[in-house]
């Protein structure tokens, strides 16, 4: 019986690396994508794989001489179901950032399923410190930015800097800066915060000093962003922009005023954790470590058992999508037909070269441009996917219209065009180039024949329609020059989709012909 004990308890490091490796190649599509964002060595989540390493060290510092509870935690182990099934969702509408939060939450309700609830606030932090691997803090890079954009233009004012500011535009009468996005000081934001919390939950007790430790980096991480983005426009201002920081590199400088501002929060957090020293002895308090012993042996069989029912319910979600995932796509040949004609504009042949138009992988395009009797152009384009995929999506931040470095948006931006009393709808944005050229926008999105303006809308749709018959999606758009009026021009538009609406629709259907699987 000895034996079987000692060696259960041997087990219990195997159970915990078993549970948490697993995760690589269970949600290997996941991890693609955050590789990608990893080694980029200038993205706001190049410290990804540290923060993974940290993680996996701190489970392990967690795991050590605890034993597994009597029993699997059912309800841990039927939330991790519903966890996972959430990510297969999130995998089949191509949802990037739910697939990678989901990770650390199947991570820890694996743990706390097989080593059972009063394990579950021991995994809390260990597991919890991944999401500074995570994107979602791209949600707060505007407003680190708009703030970035404000302190700048108080100490530019405030030194009577000859600068005239609009938007993310710093013009002076030397040159001319932009606090783009990734001035915003996010990497040195969460490079700051995971450093500060790493501190406080090793070395800091009270809730109080750890409150205040990671309060005051943030704030001074986004302070000494300011005084970067600030001291560079300085230096173009007084060396007519000829300045190592602005010509060369500013990057680094970033990091090196990082390093120096770690100094002072080095010095805070020793102080905090003197404090909670001194405190707990004043209180005649005597620091214990929590029992993580079991009353009931676990055998080196039961540990084994626990890791094939928890890693077998963690891989529901990945068998489902390797299950769907549809080898037929790769040996298709999609093609979409242009209509010759629409309403009284007549095909004048291929449009790439007037139309530039930018969409992540689909598998069939159709770029026309069409005539009428006045000369007047219309411009016609539309894409198809089979399915959405990372790199392959109809829906990402990458897709563009039109060419944003050569149009701009003129008014509020999109409205909404309805096709009739009970008609479909569509969008129309009016933009303008530099040389006065003026075009009127109208598009949507085309789900199983049926048409959409929100993305929230085409992704749900995208999801219920390959889930039923994976019919494909694409964008469908139609642009008038404003030979006349732009007013014209856009009424000209609308009867001319309120007439052939359904033509257009159709004919662009796709044309799926499989390949010769032998060659």
């Amino acid at each position: 019986m000895q034996q079987s004990i000692s060696s259960g308890a041997k087990s219990v490091p195997l159970l915990v690396g078993a549970l948490v490796l697993l995760v690589v190649p269970l949600f290997w599509p996941t991890f693609l994508t955050l590789h990608e964002k990893w080694t980029y060595s200038t993205a706001a989540y190049s410290h990804g794989y540290l923060v993974v390493a940290i993680s996996l060290w701190l489970i392990v510092r967690a795991a050590e001489g605890r034993k597994l509870a009597p029993q699997v935690f059912w309800p841990a182990l039927l939330v991790l179901l519903l966890a996972t099934l959430a990510w297969f969702a999130a995998w089949l509408a191509d949802v990037m950032i739910v697939q990678a939060l989901a990770i650390p939450l199947i991570i820890y309700l694996a743990l706390v399923a097989a080593f059972g609830m009063p394990s579950a606030k021991a995994w809390l932090f260990p597991v919890g410190y991944l999401l500074f691997a995570i994107p979602f803090w791209d949600y707060f890079n505007g407003v680190l930015q708009e703030m970035t954009i404000a302190a700048s233009t108080t100490v530019l004012n405030a030194a009577r800097i000859p600068a005239f500011i609009t938007g993310s535009i710093v013009e002076l009468p030397n040159g001319t800066f932009e606090i783009a996005s990734g001035c915003a000081g996010l990497h040195f934001f969460i490079a700051a915060l995971a450093l500060a919390t790493l501190y406080a939950y090793l070395f800091l007790d009270r809730l109080r000093s750890q409150v205040i430790l990671i309060a005051v980096t943030a704030a001074l991480a986004i302070f000494m962003n300011w005084f970067r983005v600030t001291t560079i426009i300085f230096a173009g201002y007084a060396t007519d922009m000829q300045h190592y920081l602005v010509k060369v590199d500013h990057y680094n400088y970033g990091w090196v005023l990082f390093a120096i501002i770690l100094i002072p929060l080095y010095v805070l957090a020793r102080r905090l954790e003197i404090a909670d020293i001194k405190a707990e002895e004043a209180a005649g308090e005597q620091k214990t470590v929590a029992d993580k012993s079991s009353n009931t042996a676990i055998s080196s069989r039961t540990v084994l058992a626990r890791t094939v029912i928890v890693a077998a319910v963690a891989a529901v979600g990945p068998a489902v999508a390797l299950a769907m995932s549809w080898p037929d796509e790769a040996t298709a040949t999609y093609t979409l037909n242009a209509p010759e004609q629409i309403g009284e504009w007549q095909d004048a042949g291929d449009a790439r070269n007037t139309l530039t138009v930018s969409f992540k992988g689909p598998l069939a395009e159709v770029r026309r441009q069409y005539i009428d009797t006045h000369g007047n152009r219309l411009w016609l384009y539309a894409n198809h996917y089979a399915r959405q995929s990372q790199g392959s999506e109809l829906i990402g931040s990458g897709n563009r219209l039109y060419d944003i470095d050569a149009w701009d948006v003129v008014g509020t931006g999109g409205a909404e065009l309805r096709l009739g009393d009970a008609g479909p709808v569509v969008l129309t944005t009016r933009i303008a180039a530099g040389n006065g050229a003026q075009r009127i926008l109208a598009y949507w999105y085309d789900v199983a024949g049926k048409a959409y303006t929100r993305e929230i809308d085409v992704k749900l749709a995208e999801f219920i329609a390959t889930l039923r018959a994976r019919p494909g999606s694409g964008v469908r758009m139609l642009a008038v020059e404003c030979s006349e009026s732009c007013e014209t021009a856009s009424a000209r538009l609308q009867t001319l989709l309120q007439q052939n609406f359904t033509q257009i629709n159709k004919q662009l259907t796709p044309f799926v012909e499989p390949k010769d699987k032998g060659q």
